[in-house]
């Protein structure tokens, strides 16, 4: 959608990328709070919301959330900095 790219465009310009990460069973996101998550990766990440595995949608979820096998993470990524 036009709106969709505009998006995308202007996070684009700013370094940030948004990504969908799937938790898995065996990910090393599973079962964690969210803001130890974000702690470890060290910047590189910003999380939007959670998708939950059965439905809903979690958006800015607080630091405490866990995130379990199954939900659908949605960050911003800074570009370049993998």
């Amino acid at each position: 959608s036009p709106d969709g790219r505009e998006l995308e465009n202007h996070l684009g310009s700013l370094g940030l990328r948004m990504e969908e990460i799937e938790i898995g069973p065996e990910s090393d996101f599973a079962n964690r709070q969210l803001g130890e998550v974000e702690r470890d990766a060290g910047g590189r990440i910003i999380a939007v919301a959670i998708q939950r595995k059965e439905g809903g949608t979690d958006v800015s979820p607080p630091p405490t959330a866990i995130l379990l096998p199954g939900d659908a993470l949605v960050v911003l990524r800074r570009v370049g900095r993998e």
